[in-house]
């Protein structure tokens, strides 16, 4: 798919989360800083207890032998779910906030980066209320 971009990487062509929100390549591109901000949104609110799904799907003419996938949760590197394209975990008290992020980053194994060292990422936003018992 990338063949006519100077940076021939792997890229995320979709994204879709467990509220059933889907972003494609396209518009991925279009987003300020690689941030899909589904905060503004209420109905993606989620709350401690609730499960979080997320799937990437990434250019299929690279073979997945050659690139990495590294998710972070809130700023935290989550080594379990390296290389995975879905993850799921639940919703903590820990993560209540106007902003609380989940970030997809590909890295191939090329001894260059397009990002000097990723090749593509994504960070998803959402608000995170607190606790029911606790407004």
């Amino acid at each position: 798919m990338d063949k006519e971009c100077e940076y021939n990487v792997p890229r995320i062509i979709k994204i879709t989360d467990s509220f059933g929100n889907t972003i494609h390549l396209n518009e991925i591109e279009k987003l300020l800083l690689h941030s899909w901000l589904l905060y503004e949104d209420h109905k993606n609110n989620l709350q401690p207890g609730d499960t979080l799904d997320i799937e990437i799907e990434i250019d299929p003419s690279f073979d997945p032998s050659s690139y990495t996938i590294e998710w972070d949760i809130n700023g935290k590197i989550i080594n379990e779910y390296n290389n995975k394209t879905k993850i799921a975990f639940g919703i903590e008290v820990k993560h209540v906030g106007v902003n609380f992020s989940v970030g997809c980053f590909i890295i191939s194994n090329k001894k260059w980066h397009k990002n000097n060292i990723w090749d593509d990422c994504i960070t998803i936003r959402y608000k995170v209320l607190p606790p029911l018992n606790d407004h």
